[in-house]
């Protein structure tokens, strides 16, 4: 008898940079659980688009792999 595995998903984590009312930077890789890249991409924010926009932007990408849900990364570990 063959076991049948449930498809592996890829999740989606956004990282943003700056200060919370002026965000600078904004990336966002995509991977399988055991760290695998599916995809990176990453906007700066130089003024021309507004934080919606590129939010927009994200959330497109995401859909565009599969991606049902972007995790954000909101705690800061010491070094």
């Amino acid at each position: 008898m063959v076991e049948r595995r449930a498809p592996v998903k890829p999740v989606a984590l956004i990282s943003m940079y700056g200060a919370e009312e002026n965000i600078e930077k904004i990336e966002v890789s995509i991977t399988y659980p055991d760290k695998r890249l599916v995809a990176y991409k990453s906007w700066n924010n130089d003024g021309t688009r507004n934080l919606d926009q590129i939010t927009d932007e994200v959330i497109r990408f995401a859909k565009e792999h599969g991606i049902d849900e972007i995790q954000m990364l909101d705690e800061v570990l010491p070094i």
